[in-house]
């Protein structure tokens, strides 16, 4: 029927009255019932139904077609319901419509060669093939086995497996350099040591002690480091003491000839099969560097991968600076054959740039730091002309860092390892890259060089005042340094290094209280307000090292200071305090620098005196000093300790722990080196729980643990220096 009013339209669908979404719907004032067909008997199911879609109803769009002969079908573009007349039913044929196919934006596939690795050249047979010929060629390998078949038969056999051997070589190599502005390279001892360790000692092993023992191993050691007289030019970097590549080559032969062989020395006349047999018994009974080839590929298969590109290119503006600082020259102190632009890391920079980030330590050494840098290193032929391969590229530090995430995984144990190598490396890059970007500053410098260019600034500015004072005695008017302070000029070069302008603002207070302190009544008398240079350079240096660690979180806070200071008075209000601690960016900022929003809390809770008072950013970083209490510091230690004793409560703040859960849950290095990062003495926690067992219970609770500690931090406590 033609009508402009909108018709009431439900659908069933699967025997389910329902709606569209996407059309007008409107609740109805009360439910109706609607008989449906349940099954092929026809017996009617009836469902109650409250909400209706309203479509407009008419007769337009309906357009005649011809299918057959004698039949009609109607085509009803863009009409969702047709009423047909009742004395003509069956006239209209309803089809279901076609539903178009969404069409899903393509993405392009993830590539090797548009990824952040694509500079990284991937292990290729025909590069180890190639250090192979130049390691041969460079050794004097030529001089033992002088047949060519022989030759053959032992570059055939080793052709397959030369990069176990290289890897063997590299992994002893950089993991044991005793110095790392030294060359690589393999000592005696280290050679023996690889030998018995991959080939084992005693009756059928690789060293048996009789046809080869720990003594030959020496003398094959000291052969090989030979290196000939007329051949001495051709040679420009060789490590000192130590077998380089083309030599442990040399070593390796002349073991696997000694050892099943069962000849005095080198051997020129034998069959060429026995050589083959000799280097495939070696390789069979020792298996040497078969490991290290499966942890290469096993890391190459979870790095060069989608996830990981994305976390190294969104941890990319901190790398790419980490990377330029510590590739300079004066972190690269490997010889070097002729001057250039430095475009790699030097092996020494690489051990730097870990201490920096606070990566080696007791669990994870330097040697560690040597084979994350052997696993990263790219197949190069030549090792023998530049230092080359005493440097990482940028695609190899990449690949390094992903080394040193794998190696700490896997020395952690199997339920580390088996977590995925992309949220292994988003940990690692939050805490230890970003720790090795903070000490360089904003502009790549370290800390000391930050520090002192901020001396420079303020001698500069002091220099400038000076002209303009008529004291004549060397001092300015701390009035008139506050009023350069203000200059835009002047904030903007301050805070270039560094110096925010709540820590300005505490300078300018601490000066002022200082003055009033030495000159007392006179400062009212005179108006005498005058400080000196190192006066200054004195004060700015206590603020800064006072503040140290919590610098960024307070400059992050001054940038959002004014959007929660919403009446613009500049200081804020319980109420706009709060909710700046609620801001999550915040949150985090101030977890990944040790300590969270109840701290801030405190600081509040401290400065204020009445209900009405509010804070100011200078009382924010005054608060943050304030952090270097020992009740400051003590309450966040016993929070830590809360956490996990809730944790090992199974979520229970009551409850008690046992001397065994103390022990494995607080005595962990996690707990020991935030309560360090404190400033707080962790203790010896057997010790503690038996002396915080009064009752001799056998566990302690909260209350006797909390009560403990805070006395035993106020007793210990040592303020920060």
């Amino acid at each position: 029927p033609r009508s402009l009013h909108p018709m009431e339209v439900v659908f069933v669908v699967n025997g389910h009255v329902c709606i569209r979404q996407d059309l007008p719907h409107v609740w109805l004032h009360k439910s109706r019932v609607i008989g449906i067909s349940a099954d092929m008997e026809g017996l009617e199911s009836f469902k109650e139904f409250s909400q209706v879609n309203t479509i407009a109803a008419g007769c337009g769009g309906l357009t005649s077609k011809g299918v057959d002969e004698g039949a009609q079908a109607w085509v009803v573009p863009n009409t969702l319901c047709v009423v047909e007349d009742p004395s003509q039913s069956g006239v209209l044929n309803c089809l279901p419509r076609t539903l178009g196919v969404p069409q899903r934006e393509e993405k392009d596939p993830w590539t090797f060669a548009a990824s952040i690795f694509r500079d990284y050249s991937q292990d290729d047979e025909v590069v180890s093939s190639n250090c192979l010929e130049a390691d041969w060629h460079n050794g004097r390998l030529g001089q033992i086995i002088r047949t060519e078949a022989a030759r053959n038969e032992i570059v055939d056999c080793l052709g397959s497996i030369y990069k176990q051997v290289m890897l063997a070589y590299w992994w002893e190599a950089y993991g044991n350099l005793e110095y790392p502005e030294q060359v690589a390279g393999v000592s005696m001892y280290d050679f023996r040591g690889l030998l018995a360790r991959y080939g084992g000692e005693g009756r059928g092993a690789l060293l048996d002690g009789q046809s080869c023992k720990g003594s030959d191993c020496d003398c094959i050691f000291v052969a090989s480091n030979v290196v000939d007289r007329n051949r001495r030019a051709d040679f420009n970097i060789l490590p000192q003491r130590a077998l380089s590549r083309f030599q442990f080559l040399e070593a390796v032969v002349r073991i696997s000839i000694r050892r099943f062989l069962n000849t005095g020395g080198p051997t020129r006349d034998l069959p060429p099969s026995l050589y083959r047999h000799a280097i495939s018994s070696m390789l069979q009974i020792s298996n040497l560097g078969a490991d290290l080839v499966k942890l290469r590929d096993d890391l190459h298969e979870e790095l060069f991968t989608e996830n990981c590109d994305k976390m190294f290119a969104e941890y990319e503006e901190i790398l790419r600076p980490i990377f330029n600082h510590f590739k300079s020259d004066k972190n690269n102190n490997v010889v070097k054959i002729k001057k250039h632009k430095k475009k790699t890391l030097s092996y020494s920079g690489w051990i730097q740039l870990l201490k920096a980030g606070q990566v080696i330590d007791e669990d994870f050494t330097v040697q560690s730091a040597g084979h994350a840098f052997a696993l990263a290193r790219e197949l190069r032929t030549d090792e023998i002309s530049n230092t080359r391969h005493m440097e990482l590229s940028w695609s190899e530090f990449l690949v390094a860092i992903a080394a040193v995430v794998k190696l700490m995984a896997l020395a952690e144990g199997e339920e580390t390892a088996s977590i995925a190598l992309a949220d292994l490396l988003d940990d690692f890059l939050t805490t230890h890259m970003q720790e090795a970007f903070d000490s360089l500053g904003k502009s790549g410098k370290t800390a000391e060089g930050e520090y002192v260019q901020l001396q420079g600034l303020l001698a500069r500015l002091y220099a400038e005042l000076n002209t303009k004072s008529s004291t004549g005695h060397g001092k300015v008017s701390l009035r008139m340094f506050h009023q350069c302070f203000e200059r835009p000029s002047t904030k903007l070069e301050l805070s270039k290094c560094r110096l925010s302008q709540a820590e300005v603002a505490v300078v300018c207070s601490t000066l002022a209280l200082q003055v009033r302190e030495r000159q007392g009544e006179n400062v009212a008398l005179f108006g005498n307000d005058d400080v000196s240079f190192e006066e200054i350079i004195a004060c700015v240096m206590q603020i800064k090292q006072a503040l140290k660690g919590y610098d960024r979180a307070i400059a992050y806070i001054e940038r959002t200071f004014d959007d929660f200071d919403l009446d613009k008075s500049g200081t804020l209000d319980s109420a706009e305090f709060q909710r700046l601690l609620e801001e999550p960016t915040l949150q985090r900022k101030l977890t990944s620098i040790g300590f969270d929003k109840q701290d801030f809390q405190n600081i509040f809770e401290v400065l204020k005196d009445d209900e009405s008072i509010a804070i100011s950013m200078e009382q924010v970083a005054e608060g943050c000093m304030c952090l270097r209490d020992c009740s400051f510091a003590a309450r966040r230690g016993l929070r830590l300790l809360q956490r996990h004793f809730v944790k090992s409560n199974r979520g229970a703040a009551k409850g008690s722990l046992s001397k065994e859960q103390v022990l494995s849950d607080f005595y962990v290095p996690e707990i020991t080196e935030r309560l360090v990062s404190m400033h707080l003495t962790p203790p010896d926690w057997s010790m503690m729980f038996d002396e915080l067992d009064v009752d001799g219970s056998g566990d302690l609770s909260w209350e006797e643990i909390s009560d403990g500690m805070l006395a035993f931090w106020q007793n210990t406590w040592r303020p920060r220096s």
